[in-house]
């Protein structure tokens, strides 16, 4: 708080005006230290006698850690700061008036921040005691200056460094700034041409000039244009053909000026000459073209098809004169085709000119045959798309034969791995978890019975929840060590009823769950190992009872199809989202909160090793099934 020093005896006297005094000042104390702006209070050498909370709140220093401690010497400032606030303390001694300073102020810490200080000499009964220091925070406005000057310089640079020439010049013609790029494409330096009209220099040919003082009246009145073409004569006498976009604007105090962006566009020029010849030459290649191709107006008509394209889907020019007829034909599938219509006019809208984002789709020929076509269609200047059609059917299909090879070969690679280190490791924490349990099992006897259980009863609640996670690690090792010992199955004849009963007997069932079973009468006797077997449905029926916590249903059903017997589980639990589809067979990947995801491919591993197949369909919020296909009068694991 402010220190205030009393008159007389008038800290003890009790007369109202005193007790009104004592109050204007305590509220005045209040105010000042609750102050929105920083206070501090020093003697004449700079020992500081007070802070306020907004000095603690900026600093990071309570006023325990500074109170009583020279402010100079806390490398709080720079050093270059602290000899002018040194100066500046002896200038208000001396009665100079204060000046604002804005200056670095370290935090406690250790970040920098800007500060506005203003000092001020406070006295006692005239004489001088101390300074009085008022800081404002002024970091973000520091940093927005900052930034607003980074931005400046970027923004020079970006122009200088444009690729295109940029002009400035007044509402008259008259030149007032040019970029590097436009020096280069004039061949002019830009000290040659200021303060001159471009319409006086030699840099336009005659026969522009007049279609250049129209656009330039159309600047005045605060329209843009362009792009227009000009032919500029350079300093050395060639000529350059340029691209020309202009854009008045007004600068601070209403002022108007005239951007203008320069494109060298000779090239171009040269290249639609180049165009115009070989045209015809053109037209053969598309012909001949291997790929097909087809041009389609802005009205949707196709206005050609190349032989090629005949041939890759059999319609002619007559048959898809018209995008509704293309569509009609090449996708039959209503579903599927509104579905390519919608990309293909967002890819078309989004590109006025140029190559448009090429798509795969697959299109029903003539013949009724599929095949995957990859489209590139060109958006050209005149709203017309040029559409190159490529048959990628028979790379795709090898792609997906070495995807599937390679993610094979790499899933064996990753469960060899897991299979050693689940065998090491399993065995080597089995022990210790053993011993920790049984540990836990004594003690809780021992507790139990004891003084200690009846006044600590949270004692045996921690033991529980020990052997609640010995019980879950023990779990983990378990599925650990069934992992690494899934091997080639010891196959007998078997029947799945008696399998599913035994699962079912080793899965624990919810009150809440309502179980029914649908097994098919006569089912065959298959050759399979029935522990494995076994094994497989108790992970699945575990599986589907957690993700019924609410209750709900649960459906094994089983019948002979195909060659095959079947055996479905199904649940009405929360699903699997979509982006976990494709992975919840893979080793370690898991959603639940406990678990190392090695349940599920356990059960593909043993599946595969019967010769079988297992698939998953889910939808999140109505459930899971899990189908099951074992083959019938097969030998398994090549016995």
């Amino acid at each position: 708080m402010v220190k205030v020093r009393t008159v007389g005896n008038l800290s003890t006297s009790t007369t109202p005006e005193v007790e009104e005094l004592k109050r204007s000042v305590e509220r005045l104390q209040v105010v000042i230290d609750e102050a929105p702006i920083g206070i501090c209070n020093t003697d004449l050498k700079g020992k500081i006698t007070y802070v306020n909370k907004r000095f603690e709140e900026v600093s990071g220093y309570s006023r325990e850690e500074v109170v009583g401690k020279n402010g100079l010497k806390l490398s709080m400032f720079p050093n270059e700061t602290v000899k002018l606030l040194g100066k500046r303390m002896k200038d208000r001694l001396l009665g100079r008036p204060p000046r604002l300073l804005e200056m670095q102020f370290k935090c406690r810490d250790g970040h920098w921040i800007w500060v506005a200080i203003e000092g001020k000499l406070m006295r006692e009964q005239g004489i001088p005691v101390g300074f009085q220091i008022i800081s404002t925070d002024i970091t973000e406005r520091k940093q927005a200056e900052e930034a607003l000057q980074q931005s400046e310089e970027r923004l020079k640079t970006y122009i200088e460094s444009a690729p295109d020439g940029v002009y400035i010049n007044d509402l008259k013609g008259t030149f007032l700034y040019g970029n590097r790029k436009a020096e280069e494409i004039i061949g002019h330096k830009k000290e040659e041409l200021l303060g001159k009209s471009f319409l006086k220099l030699n840099i336009l040919p005659a026969k522009y000039l007049a279609k250049a003082g129209k656009l330039l009246a159309l600047n005045t009145i605060g329209k843009p244009t362009g792009p227009d073409e000009f032919e500029l004569i350079k300093k050395d006498g060639s000529r350059t053909w340029v691209e020309i976009t202009t854009t008045p604007v007004k600068r601070a105090g209403g002022k108007a000026e005239v951007v203008g962006f320069v494109r060298d566009i000779t090239e171009r020029k040269l290249a639609e000459e180049e165009l115009r010849r070989a045209k015809e030459q053109f037209q053969v290649l598309v012909e001949e073209s291997p790929l097909g191709v087809s041009v389609i107006r802005k009205d949707s008509r196709y206005q050609y098809v190349n032989p090629k394209f005949v041939e890759m889907f059999g319609y002619t020019l007559e048959e898809v004169a018209t995008g509704r007829e293309w569509f009609a034909k090449a996708y039959p599938d209503p579903g599927y085709r509104n579905q390519v219509i919608s990309t293909w006019n967002t890819d078309a809208k989004s590109s006025k000119c140029g190559e448009v984002k090429p798509q795969t789709y697959t299109v029903t020929c003539k013949d009724g045959s599929e095949k995957i076509i990859q489209f590139r269609p060109v958006a050209l200047e005149t709203g017309d798309y040029f559409v190159i059609y490529e048959d990628i059917t028979e790379r795709k299909r090898m792609e997906r034969e070495i995807q599937e090879k390679n993610g094979q070969l790499i899933r064996s690679e990753k469960l060899a791995a897991i299979g050693q280190l689940a065998g090491g490791v399993g065995h080597e924490l089995r022990n210790p978890l053993g011993a920790i349990k049984n540990a836990v099992y004594y003690i809780k006897g021992k507790v139990a019975t004891s003084e200690l259980g009846q006044k600590e009863p949270r004692v045996l609640e921690f033991l529980g929840i020990i052997e609640d996670e010995v019980n879950s690690s023990s779990k983990i090792i378990t599925d650990l060590l069934g992992f690494s010992r899934v091997g080639k199955p010891s196959v007998s004849l078997a029947r799945i009823e008696k399998i599913i009963e035994d699962a079912l007997s080793r899965s624990p069932i919810l009150e809440n769950i309502e179980l029914t079973k649908k097994l098919d009468a006569g089912l065959p006797e298959i050759n399979v190992d029935p522990d494995q077997i076994k094994q497989v449905l108790v992970n699945i029926i575990t599986n589907a009872v957690e993700a019924m916590p609410e209750g709900g249903k649960l459906l094994i059903a089983a019948r002979e199809k195909d060659k095959f017997l079947e055996v479905e589980v199904t649940d009405t639990g929360c699903g699997i989202p979509q982006e976990s589809m494709d992975k919840i067979f893979d080793p370690l990947f898991t959603t639940k909160a406990k678990g190392i995801g090695l349940g599920l491919p356990v059960c593909k591993a043993i599946i595969d090793r019967h010769e079988g197949n297992i698939a998953v369909e889910s939808k999140v919020g109505e459930g899971t099934t899990f189908n099951i296909k074992l083959p019938l009068k097969r030998s398994v694991g090549g016995n």
